[in-house]
């Protein structure tokens, strides 16, 4: 299933954050990955404020989720952000020191990410099972 054959299932409000992406990809949601979202947003950042986009980002992680289908790296997404954020050539202009540290950073920042996903999962799971009896 494609997003443009998922609008149909969605709110009036998916369906306007969505149809952008119904228009330029015709990727699967099982095979949609960050290189996708990536793709969408420096295209779409051209249009419109990054609100819209990371509006319509959403919207879309939320459609991939509700369908159990897309890449896992996907819950390792974060939206865009304001200007206040490194870019690449700035980040390549720091003393290396500072650039091991912000790696180290981020490395921390995904364990603690994967350590919260699965925390949820088995949270989810005591849950289901205190149900059952």
């Amino acid at each position: 299933m494609t997003v443009k054959d998922a609008l149909e299932f969605c709110s009036l409000e998916q369906r306007n954050n969505l149809s952008h992406w119904a228009e330029r990809f015709g990727v699967r949601l099982r095979d949609l990955h960050l290189g996708h979202i990536r793709t969408y947003e420096s295209d779409r950042l051209r249009e419109v404020d990054l609100h819209v986009v990371n509006a319509e980002v959403d919207s879309l992680l939320r459609l991939v989720e509700s369908t159990g289908a897309g890449d896992p790296s996907l819950r390792k997404y974060r939206p865009l952000q304001e200007s206040y954020v490194l870019t690449i050539d700035e980040r390549k202009a720091l003393p290396v020191r500072a650039q091991k540290f912000i790696e180290v950073l981020e490395r921390e920042i995904d364990r603690l990410t994967d350590e919260s996903d699965r925390l949820m999962k088995l949270l989810r799971k005591t849950a289901l099972s205190r149900r059952r009896y």
